[in-house]
């Protein structure tokens, strides 16, 4: 849920933004009319965009579906507990160095 709303709704947002009105998503662009995803402001939706974004998705789907099932497989099936942390602060990066190199038992 957290990278649907994070990650997948504003890239689409922004995507929709710069396919449905490119004339003015030029203005706000660094790089400009280059920086369109069809390269053009003709604001036409082309098989190429449409094959980077199913890719895109595709990934993300994949991602998360290895995601749970490698966490299916540490809780269910080696008895291990969960190794996503749950926090309402963001972490110290020695909090992170600390995780990463001691082993959850």
């Amino acid at each position: 849920m957290v990278r649907i709303l994070f990650y997948m709704l504003p890239s689409l947002v922004f995507s929709l933004f710069n396919i449905l009105t490119p004339s003015a998503a030029v203005v706000v662009k660094v790089q400009g009319e280059a920086g369109l995803p069809s390269g053009s402001k003709r604001g036409k939706i082309q098989l190429k965009e449409v094959k980077v974004a199913a890719w895109a998705l595709a990934n993300l789907v994949l991602s998360i579906a290895t995601q749970a099932a490698i966490e299916e497989a540490r809780t269910s099936l080696f008895g291990m507990r969960s190794a996503l942390k749950v926090s309402m602060k963001l972490p110290m990066p020695w909090e992170i160095v600390k995780d990463l190199s001691i082993p959850v038992k």
